[in-house]
């Protein structure tokens, strides 16, 4: 079996970070510090376990700022496994260039470009990851059908195969949104077409 992962440096790069995983550039640069970054703990993605890599990212992001670097060179990431935890270290060397290498995105582009949580009838939902193969989203209760897909439509993520977790639930998605147009419940193994539920949803016409 074969499986694919395209991790998204957008997080950095969307702060005016450059990035790059080769240790050696074409520029010159001040040497600031080396970067440790690891994060516990992890979600199953149907073909291995994988931490939020996202949250990893804004929280390197956030100290190479604070430390007034523009520049993360020859980053590496690694998974490990132990005492019943998986663990993904980021580890890299910040630098800074005289001349901004990226140009960071205003608060406006970024909210257009990338829309991350909402509330639906008071159930906060939240993108912890995206992915090319599809996107991870965690609630703070569980959501009925139609609630999952006002969802998606808030986050913008229609059209999009989607798994929903519970924030404090573990590891295990209860529901899902397949690319082709069903929800699902994996509790109880129900296949709902998003058209079916979308025309529930819509006003009945009382009138004679």
């Amino acid at each position: 079996m074969t499986i694919t992962e395209i991790k998204d440096y957008s997080s950095l790069t969307d702060k005016g970070i450059f990035v790059t995983e080769a240790n050696n550039v074409n520029f010159d640069y001040t040497p600031i510090g080396s970067v440790v970054s690891t994060t516990r703990g992890a979600i199953d993605t149907f073909g291995g376990y994988s931490v939020n890599i996202d949250t990893a990212f804004d929280d390197i992001a956030k100290e190479l700022l604070n430390k007034g670097a523009n520049g993360l060179i020859n980053l590496n990431i690694t998974s490990s496994y132990l005492n019943n935890m998986y663990y993904t270290t980021i580890t890299g060397m910040a630098i800074r260039t005289k001349e901004p290498l990226l140009k960071a995105k205003n608060s406006e582009q970024k909210a257009e470009a990338k829309s991350s949580a909402c509330v639906i009838d008071g159930i906060k939902a939240l993108i912890i990851q995206r992915r090319p193969s599809g996107i991870f989203v965690s609630t703070s209760k569980k959501m009925t059908s139609n609630q999952i897909v006002q969802m998606t439509e808030e986050l913008h993520i229609t059209n999009k195969a989607v798994q929903i977790f519970l924030s404090n639930g573990g590891d295990k998605a209860y529901a899902g949104i397949t690319d082709n147009g069903y929800y699902i419940n994996y509790e109880t193994k129900e296949f709902i077409e998003l058209s079916q539920i979308k025309s529930d949803n819509q006003p009945k016409n009382t009138s004679l």
